[in-house]
């Protein structure tokens, strides 16, 4: 068995024995897999409103939808969301002319049909449209989602998984670049420069240049040459072709890579669906004090119950948006029935016209979109991470508001894929994985002192410690005698430790130099588990791994998906 890295071994619950079928190891598509499990309590990224809601829901259910957060509770949410009325065909058109374009198989197609039958419900989640796909959490996303649609319709609630695609977000900067370990073990990233008329657009509207080609033949310089490297860069190069949009190709590479596992793009600026969602719009724009109160009061009661804002309000704004000359701006109240948007002021009436006539220049804010997913797709549950759950606390009780049942709000599964050769450092070197968090000069000189150098450390900090010692000791016998020599005191102490720590500091360097071998192994095996002081799967691109372990590891992430996500899970690949 392998050697647990976290310290315990995973929770098998079940609930009535009706949840998904689950291995906790064997092998898969050629990979041997070990989980092992770690509380969220252990990573600091990790919010008190979180931990709650994976450990604790009882503190925090008042902020959530009835529907709860659970795989079990799944069956009641089918039943509040069915309850209601939903676009389906004319939502359905428009995705299976979406996902036809954007490559998908039939099984996503024979999806969207299924959607179209009124006892089918979704099961959706969506992520920002990273650079050649995004970080890991986002194969995580989709997959959590196609299990638990699975899941569903195993025990005879039809359900078919979506992937919302923000397209209206126009933070790029946040998008445009994406992280991967080198051939050589280090981490680097890489960037696509945009046009600078792209600057502060949404990135649906943006189009890649011919630029592109140059971030891809950088990829192609990164990544090492391997049995699917020309198969991989085929098709990062097929689906990240100038004059696509950014959406475009991040869809097409995504339906590349998932193959016929049946996930549904959905590209919510497409004008047939917001034409759907004008009545909501419009709502926002007459109801916006009220709407704005409501927010306020739901943001006092998470703050005095001891919880973070994840989504900060601004005094006034509205929860739309509008893009005027390409830039995506808040519209903002200013006054009774009247709106700012931008610089130039407006009245109720002339922008509830504006939206009548050009319905594709307004879009939600991250609060009212979920409301909008939920008025096209009979959405039984949200997969998340934890903004988004935390968000959704905020969210909750706009629902109310607009009349519509809130979905089941489920955590994304939460994994690091640990390769045997960023393994084999810790096991050499008796490092746990919540060591690598301290960075890789940190646990280098941890190693140095502890495992590969003599007792010379133990010398220095005990020669340390005497002198302290005996510095006290002269300091009572002195300040007896005269109190004003504390001063002289310290300045005394000062001088005699600072050559010691000067001592102690070039020894570091030479064990630094002769255990370079050391040092480039944990630097690696840091790069790859706990990169940049953050979890694997937010900061490296998934092509890290596709390109050792080829499209097949997806099996093993799916297989490895837990009934209910309550933990991180370390995966091992051999």
């Amino acid at each position: 068995m392998a050697r647990r890295l976290f310290g315990r071994g995973i929770a098998e619950e079940l609930v009535g024995g009706r949840l998904p079928n689950y291995q906790a190891g064997g092998r898969i598509s050629g990979h041997t897999i070990m989980n092992e499990a770690v509380s969220f309590a252990e990573f600091p990224e990790y919010t008190k409103l979180f931990l709650d809601f994976v450990g604790n829901f009882q503190r925090v259910s008042a902020f959530y939808s009835p529907c709860g957060h659970d795989v079990a509770d799944l069956e009641k949410c089918t039943g509040r969301v069915l309850a209601y009325e939903y676009p389906r065909a004319i939502t359905c058109e428009t995705l299976r002319r979406q996902n036809l374009a954007f490559g998908a198989g039939e099984r996503t197609m024979a999806n969207i049909e299924q959607l179209r039958r009124p006892e089918t419900v979704a099961v959706v989640t969506g992520q920002q449209v990273g650079l050649f796909g995004g970080p890991l959490l986002t194969l995580y996303k989709m997959l959590t989602a196609i299990k638990r649609a699975s899941w569903l319709s195993e025990i005879g609630f039809p359900a078919v998984p979506v992937f919302w695609l923000p397209s209206e977000d126009h933070d790029f900067a946040e998008i445009a670049t994406a992280s991967f370990l080198h051939k050589s073990g280090t981490l680097e990233s890489i960037a696509y420069e945009p046009e600078p008329g792209d600057v502060g657009r949404p990135v649906g509207a943006i189009r890649l240049g011919a630029s592109i080609g140059v971030t891809i033949d950088r990829l192609a310089r990164l990544l090492p040459t391997t049995e699917f490297s020309s198969d991989l860069l085929g098709d990062i190069s097929e689906a990240y072709a100038p004059g696509l949009t950014w959406v475009e190709a991040f869809a097409r590479l995504w339906q590349r890579i998932l193959g016929n596992r049946g996930l549904i793009m959905l590209d919510p600026a497409d004008t047939a669906l917001k034409e759907l969602v004008r009545p909501l719009f419009e709502h926002a724009l007459r109801e916006a004090p009220s709407i704005d109160r409501t927010i306020q009061t739901r943001d006092d009661a998470l703050l005095a119950a001891g919880f973070h804002l994840q989504v900060r309000r601004v005094k006034l704004n509205t929860l739309l948006f509008c893009t005027l000359n390409g830039r995506r701006l808040p519209v903002r109240m200013d006054g009774p029935h009247r709106f700012l948007v931008g610089d130039a002021s407006t009245s109720e009436a002339a922008l509830l016209e504006r939206l009548r006539q050009d319905i594709d220049v307004f879009s939600p804010n991250v609060l009212l979109r979920p409301l909008v997913q939920d008025i096209l797709l009979p959405t039984a549950a949200y997969i998340g991470g934890p903004s988004e759950i935390a968000y959704y606390a905020q969210a909750q009780p706009l629902y109310a508001s607009f009349g519509r049942p809130g979905p089941g709000i489920l955590p994304r599964a939460s994994f690091t894929l640990a390769p045997k050769k960023a393994r084999r450092p810790l096991e050499k070197y008796r490092l746990s994985f919540h060591d690598l968090r301290e960075g890789p000069d940190a646990v280098f000189k941890r190693v140095v002192e502890s495992v590969l150098s003599t007792d010379i450390p133990l010398r220095f900090a005990e020669t340390a410690r005497t002198l302290q010692a005996q510095l006290s000791e002269l300091e009572t016998a002195l300040l007896g005698e005269d109190p004003s020599l504390v001063g002289a005191i310290n300045r005394a102490r000062e001088k005699m430790l600072r050559p010691l720590e000067t001592l102690k500091a070039k020894f570091h360097a030479m064990a630094t130099n002769r255990y370079s071998v050391a040092r480039a192994q944990i630097e690696e095996a840091v790069a790859t588990l706990y990169p940049r002081q953050t979890s694997q799967e937010r900061a490296l691109n998934g092509f890290t791994f596709f390109v050792k372990y080829g499209y097949g590891l997806l099996d093993t992430v799916y297989a490895a998906i837990p009934p209910r996500t309550d933990h991180h899970e370390l995966i091992d690949l051999e």
